[in-house]
Order: structure tokens, then sequence, then C-alpha cells
């Protein structure tokens, strides 16, 4: 049998994959959207998923789909009890119903496995069929996969099942250093999950505190001032305080997903105050919190505050906010409002009467 090479999925492969996807054979197993503008989405557009997605290559001619996705932190509900960084998931399916009991998908899926273990910092794939899916559960156990047990999905039941790299799967030429040709199919096969997010697709919404996501993002910025603050230097707003008129609540999200959160207390007319600067821990270095802050920025100004300022932590653990802030013109200063002195905080002011390049 000739070998598999992955392609990456282009624009121009989504008619072909949105035909593949309605037929009878793929359909009944495959849930998948249900326009060619949602596959768009799904698979090009969207910077923050982890998923890659292949069309498969043999004979020269596209055989099937093959997408791979690191399992930790993939949300909604999906492997929330996952703690392996180097944990990876697949889904796949052969375009023609011919090619099915011919041992295809178990060439495919081998040579896509042995592609991702090229990466030495991968260590196992898994794979997740419906129970009833008798057929790719014997191809996953022939391609090396072990059965886990039953787990419960977003999706419903599922069998998850897992290959290592200790199992017969792995080959010898994953202990050699890589060559050229594997470091270019590392570098397509492997998620960037440190890509900046296009500022354009990130729409910035006030928000009226109440929603599951952002109360739960919300807990965990508490959480983590207080690991960093004693009590009495913790001035992180709770829920109810973030309900009250003078604060304005945004939420930043990318589709449905929640990216991040910022506030703007109207301390008297003239002068603001930024709060509760918070990003979701796997949008981190995306530029979500820039986009934050450029928003209450422009807000300010379209209100006519003279002054915007904001108390930060003075520990290592707030170094990276603090960077942020000087870059976008705040100075540090001395207390304000009701705040004192408090080796703990750091209070930071930008003028915002003066133009860009008097700052």
């Amino acid at each position: 049998m000739s070998a598999f090479t992955f392609r990456a999925l282009r624009c121009d492969d989504l008619p072909m994959l949105h035909e593949w996807l309605q037929r009878p054979h793929i359909r009944r197993w495959w849930l998948a959207p249900s326009t060619i503008a949602e596959l768009r989405r799904d698979y090009l557009l969207d910077t923050e998923s982890t998923t890659r997605a292949f069309i498969a290559i043999r004979d020269d001619r596209p055989v099937g789909f093959i997408q791979s996705y690191i399992v930790m932190g993939s949300g909604n509900g999906w492997w929330e009890n996952e703690t392996d960084p180097g944990a990876r998931g697949i889904d796949q399916f052969l375009a023609d119903e011919g090619d099915l009991g011919r041992h295809t998908g178990r060439a495919m899926i081998t040579a896509f496995v042995d592609e991702l273990f090229v990466d030495p910092q991968v260590t196992s794939v898994q794979t997740d069929p419906s129970p009833d899916n008798e057929r790719a559960i014997r191809c996953y156990r022939a391609a090396g996969f072990e059965t886990i047990g039953l787990v419960e999905t977003p999706d419903g039941p599922a069998l998850l099942m897992r290959v290592g790299r200790s199992s017969g799967q792995q080959r010898q030429r994953h202990l050699q250093r890589p060559s050229r040709d594997d470091r270019v199919r590392k570098a397509s096969l492997q998620p960037n999950i440190a890509m900046p997010i296009d500022p354009t697709a990130i729409v910035i919404r006030v928000d009226d505190v109440r929603g599951a996501a952002v109360i739960e993002l919300l807990q965990l910025h508490l959480r983590s001032v207080a690991l960093h603050s004693p009590p009495e230097s913790i001035h992180a707003l709770d829920l109810d305080a973030l309900r009250k008129p003078d604060i304005t609540f945004w939420t930043a999200w990318q589709h449905r997903r929640l990216l991040g959160c910022g506030a703007l207390r109207a301390l008297d007319d003239a002068h603001g105050e930024i709060k509760s600067m918070k990003t979701a821990p796997k949008h981190l270095r995306r530029g979500v919190a820039a986009a934050l802050l450029r928003h209450i920025i422009d807000v300010a100004k379209q209100r006519r505050y003279r002054r915007l300022s904001l108390e930060t932590g003075s520990m290592e653990a707030f170094a990276p906010a603090r960077a942020l802030y000087a870059r976008h013109g705040f100075k540090e200063c001395g207390p304000f409002a009701d705040y004192v002195e408090d080796p703990y905080s750091i209070f930071m002011t930008m003028d915002l009467t003066r133009r860009a390049d008097q700052q």
C-alpha cells in the first residue's frame, strides 16, 4: 500500500470536505458543521483552537480527513481531568466507503500517529469513537490503540482509546535526531497555542456579571490575588461590587469563548480606575489584556476623564501586568482615592489630557 502524506486543510478544500460530510457512512458518526461557512469558521478562522485539520493523501489523491488537538484544556466540558500537556487527541474518517475494511484506515492512522510522535513533547495520542462504532474501534486497535474504558463526553458516551510512546506504535526513528523533513512535519502538525489573536476577531461587550463562565473567571481572579497578598492588601472586587452602578464591566470573546474581562470604576467626573483585569489562562500572552486595556482607555477618553489610574501588586507575579500598563503609557504614582501606602501595592496613572507623544 502506498504511503500517506498529510496536507494542512486549505480554503479550497472546504467544498470537498463539506460534500464528504454529507455521505451516509460519515454522517452517521461525525457531528460536524452543516455549512461551508461554518467549516471555514471552525477550522480556518478560529485561531484560539488547538485543533489542526489535514487532508490525507495517497497516490496523489485525497482519501480522508484527520485532525489533532491538545487534550489538556480542550474546554467546553471535554477532558477536564487531563493534566498531561503532551497528550494529543485525533479524529478521522475515510472519504470513500469503498476504502472501509481494506486496512486503509489503519494505515492512515498509523502514519499520522507516527507524524505526531516526531515531536518529543508528545507523550500519548487518544481517540474517542462511539461505543457502537465497531468498525472504528477495530481499526484503532489494529493501529496500536488500547481501550481505556467508557467515558461520558459532551457528545454522549464514548470509548476512550490511547496509544503511548512505550507501545509498539513507537518507531526507532522517534529516538533519533529529527531530520529537516521531520522538523517541518512537526511544525505543521503541532498547535501553536501562543499565537496572538487578531484584535479584529475579539468582541468586547458590557457584561452583567451573571454568566457561569464569567463568574468562574472572576473567582479564579480572586483566588490568584489571594495567593500573593495578605487579606488586608487585597483590593480585587467581588461579584456584588462589580454589579454596582459606578462600575462598567466588560468581557472579551472570540466566537463563544470567553477570553478575559476588565472594568472601569468612576471615582468622580474626571477620574476613573481600572479594575478586575483578568485573562483566561488558555489565552495568556495572546493580546487579550492589551485589547481590553485599549478599550477601557478609549471609553475613559470618551467620558472626558482627565486621569485614569489603577492599583496592582508589587510582587513578581504581577510584573507582566505592570509591564503591560507601562507600555500603554501608565506611570507609577502615589495612592489615590481611598488607597494608602502598602508594600504589596503599586499605583499607576495616566494623564488623559496629554497627547500620546507627551506621555
